[in-house]
Parts: C-alpha cells; sequence; structure tokens
C-alpha cells in the first residue's frame, strides 16, 4: 500500500486518499468520466505537464461558454489576427446580400407557383424543391385529358410503362410506314404474304411462283403510289404491318387501365395518339416517383390543372437556382477563409452557418448578422484549437473532445481528469499486487469511505488540538486590580 504505482510517484494510500478528496468536493463521476487512455505509463512528469493543459482547457471553457455553442465553433483555423477580421466580415457581408437577393427571387417563384411560404421557414431543400416543382409544370407535355392525380400512376407504375413502350413503338412503325401504307392496310393480315415473301426470297425463280406473284401484288396493293421495289422491302412492309397489329392488340388488353388513367381519351390507331399516352404516361409516372421521394411540390397538380405561363415560371426558377448557387458560393468562400472542420458543421446545439441546409433561411440570417457583428470572437474558437492540437499531441484528444461538448467542463474537467487518471493507477496497482487483488469493489468502496471518515476525524481532532494549546497560552491572572474585579 505504500509503495508508488509505476511511475506514478504516488502509492495507493496516496491514490485513495485522492480519490476520496475528489469525491468530498463533490465531484460526481458515475458514468461520465473521461475515457483516458494509457495513464498507466506516465510518469509523475508527464501526469503534470497533462494537467496543466487540462487546466488551460477549463479555464478558456470557463470563459467562453460551451464551444460547440460558440458562433464560430465550425472554424478550423489555428492563426486568427486582427489583420483578418476586415476580409472575414466582407465574406460575411457578401453572403447575407446573396441571402436577400435569393429571399426576392424565391418570393418571385412563389408567385409563380401560386404557393405562399415564409422565406424564413425554408431550407435549400425547400427551394430545390421548388424549383423542380416549375421545371415539371414548363416541361409537362399534353396529358390527354389524364388524372393526373390518380394514384395509380405510382401502384401500377410498372404496367404503365410496359403499355407506354408498346404505344410509343406502335407510333413509331405508323410514322415510318404511313408515307407508304393506305390507312387500312395496318388493319389487313398480311402473315401469309410474309411467309411467301420469305420462302422466295432467295430463290432467283421466284418470279416463276404463283404464291409468290401473288403475295408480291397484294402487298403493292396496300401501298399509296409507288410500291416496295425489293422483295427485302416487301418483306419489310409486311413484317411493319404484323407487328402494328400485335402492337395494337396490346393495348387494347390494357383498355381498362387506359380508360381508369385517361378517362376522357379516344384511342384510336392514329399515331400522334399512341405517342401522346406514351409520353403522357412516362411523364406521369416519373412525376409521381419523384413527388412519392418528396422531390416535387403535390402543388403540382393545381399547376396542371391550370397551366402557368411557362415562359414566366421558366425564368423565375433560373433566377431562384442562380440565386441559390450564388449563395452557396458565398458560403464556401466564407467556410474556406475560416478554413472549416467537416466534423464541427451541423454539430452542437448552435448548429453551422456553413450550408444552407442546416438552417432555415430565417435562422442563417440571424447567424450572418450575429457573425458580421461578432468577427472577433472567432479568436475564442482558434484559441480552443490550439489548446485542442496539443492535447492530440499530448495523446489526451479525448479530454478535449469533452472539453468541447460537456456542461461542466468549464468547473470540472480537471477533476474529472485526476480522478481518471487516479483511478486507473489504483486499478494497475490491483492487478499486479496480490495482496491488493483481494479487495473487491466492495472492499475498495468501504477503504475509500473509512478513509474519508478518519481524514475528517483527524481534521476534528487537529482542530481541538489547536484550540487547546492556544487556550493554554493565555495567561493566568489571580491578583487585584480591574482584571480581579473583571473575574
Amino acid at each position: 500500500m505504500n509503495t508508488p504505482v509505476a511511475r506514478s510517484d504516488l502509492t495507493p494510500n496516496e491514490l485513495v486518499g485522492r480519490l476520496a478528496r475528489l469525491e468530498s468536493d463533490g465531484l460526481a463521476v458515475e458514468g461520465r468520466g473521461l475515457p483516458i487512455r494509457g495513464p498507466e505509463s506516465w510518469t509523475a512528469e508527464d501526469f503534470a505537464r497533462r494537467r496543466a493543459l487540462v487546466g488551460e482547457l477549463q479555464e478558456l471553457v470557463g470563459e467562453i461558454g460551451v464551444p460547440q455553442r460558440h458562433l464560430w465553433w465550425p472554424c478550423g483555423r489555428l492563426r486568427f489576427v486582427p489583420t483578418d477580421v476586415h476580409p472575414i466580415r466582407e465574406l460575411v457581408a457578401e453572403a447575407s446580400r446573396a441571402l436577400r437577393r435569393l429571399q426576392h427571387d424565391s418570393d418571385s417563384l412563389g408567385k409563380a407557383l401560386r404557393s405562399v411560404a415564409v422565406f424564413g421557414d425554408l431550407k435549400r431543400g425547400d427551394l430545390e424543391r421548388a424549383v423542380r416543382t416549375a421545371r415539371w409544370a414548363v416541361e409537362a407535355p399534353a396529358l390527354l385529358g389524364a388524372d393526373h392525380r390518380n394514384p395509380g400512376w405510382a401502384a401500377d407504375a410498372e404496367r404503365i410503362a410496359q403499355v407506354a413502350s408498346v404505344a410509343r413503338r406502335y407510333a413509331e412503325l405508323r410514322s415510318e410506314h404511313d408515307r407508304i401504307l393506305l390507312s387500312e392496310a395496318w388493319d389487313q393480315d398480311v402473315l401469309a404474304e410474309r411467309q411467301a415473301l420469305g420462302a422466295y426470297r432467295d430463290k432467283w425463280w421466284r418470279f416463276l411462283s404463283r404464291r409468290y406473284r401473288e403475295a408480291s401484288r397484294r402487298v403493292r396493293g396496300l401501298c399509296r403510289g409507288e410500291a416496295p421495289g425489293t422483295v427485302a422491302q416487301k418483306i419489310e412492309v409486311a413484317d411493319a404491318i404484323l407487328e402494328a397489329r400485335r402492337l395494337r392488340r396490346a393495348v387494347t388488353e390494357s383498355n381498362d387501365l387506359v380508360a381508369r388513367l385517361f378517362p376522357t381519351l379516344a384511342l384510336g390507331d392514329r399515331a400522334d395518339t399512341h405517342r401522346g399516352l406514351a409520353d403522357a404516361s412516362e411523364w406521369l409516372v416519373r412525376l409521381h416517383r419523384e413527388a412519392s421521394a418528396g422531390l416535387v411540390d403535390t402543388g403540382i397538380h393545381a399547376l396542371l390543372d391550370d397551366p402557368p405561363d411557362r415562359s414566366a415560371m421558366g425564368a423565375a426558377a433560373d433566377a431562384c437556382e442562380r440565386a441559390t448557387g450564388a449563395l452557396g458560393e458565398a458560403l464556401d468562400a466564407l467556410a474556406a477563409a475560416m478554413e472549416v472542420r467537416a466534423d464541427r458543421v451541423g454539430s452542437g446545439e448552435a448548429g453551422s452557418g456553413w450550408a444552407l441546409g442546416d438552417r432555415s433561411c430565417g435562422d442563417l440570417g440571424v447567424w450572418l448578422r450575429d457573425a458580421h457583428d461578432n468577427v472577433g470572437a472567432a479568436h475564442e474558437v482558434v484559441r480552443f484549437n490550439q489548446l485542442e492540437r496539443k492535447a492530440a499531441e499530448a495523446g489526451i484528444a479525448e479530454v478535449a473532445d469533452a472539453a468541447a461538448s460537456r456542461e461542466d467542463a468549464g468547473q470540472r474537467l480537471t477533476g474529472l481528469f485526476e480522478h481518471a487518471c487516479y483511478a486507473a493507477w489504483l486499478d494497475l496497482a490491483f492487478r499486479e499486487r496480490p495482496a491488493l487483488a483481494e479487495f473487491d469493489g466492495a472492499t475498495h468502496a468501504r477503504i475509500v469511505e473509512r478513509f474519508r471518515e478518519l481524514d475528517m476525524a483527524q481534521f476534528h481532532h487537529n482542530q481541538a488540538l489547536i484550540a487547546e494549546r492556544h487556550w493554554q497560552q493565555l495567561p493566568r491572572h489571580h491578583g487585584g486590580g480591574q482584571l480581579g474585579v473583571l473575574k
């Protein structure tokens, strides 16, 4: 019990005593201690040097408050001199101007979208969603009377995509061959003619075959004006008619879906109608997917019911997008100047003013105003950064982490550090010394309590002893005179 532990120059008795004094001074650990790594290997000098550094951290935190709540907490600079104040203030002012421009352009876009929103409540995601909603409204195709609010656009998205693909292919075939074929040709069954043309394609004597001649004559009869001249061209025409028939049957089989989503649409066999069906279907499936992901505002449906001035809305969306980008650039410039640390952006209760997404526009405006008026306060965080680096070099980075976030760091950081080190040394003594190893946690607690009681008893005993010695040294007067009268 009286041999120093490791290189600490402290015996187990002294360690128990120091732990007891810390507890009697009101230090409550109970799961809130500091996770110090490797103090068992420190010398007494190592401990003293680190303890002094912890004391500096505690003193600084006591002056500036919890660092993570500091206005300039994200700042990662290790040097900040008076001449840095003006350029930083100018960068903050530029970000404030960019925010005001964004407010103007955001209000204009809101009017175009016929939405009412308080700019101060908006975040970057809200602004991006508004711009995206405007883009969707501007780029909307002809919807052919589609029920664009129908939840089936999301629920039946896969089936809709298949129908749209079939309709688009049908439209492509019709567009490619309508200039060649009569409109009635698309209803004809030319399978036999296709088979005959294919069977005699490579025969030099095919003109002698009646079957080939009849097939060729029928295909020519379905054409407008000049018919295809080669066998390959005739086969291509027959294939187009057959494929178009298959595609129309596929679309017809989905009439229930088409009727539900396009209640007023008469599809017919026109190429432009089928292309419009494909365009509208694919667009509305994508729209509902983005709306479900929160990327497009639900107000898009009101805009589809009553389409806005596309030119004005597009211009408003462009302006808002540019203003958002300009604010981002201004904040990035400020972040670069202050060497913002990514691990600090958004941390702590104060959050960060560096990224628009971290704050509402109103909160960002308040932050920029406070930052403009208190640029010099950044030096306080710079001082913390310097101590933090020293702590990392000394192998006690976790102490700086605790100093940055703990409410009690400004009053108890040193005590918590001492407690962690003393406890680590005492645990090492228990592990290395068989006699001490027999003590369990309860025994240890009783030792600490007994030591506290004896320490207090000794204190009271010394008080009484001093009082007695003082009494004995007082003069004794047994004679007459005034003192005798008083007695």
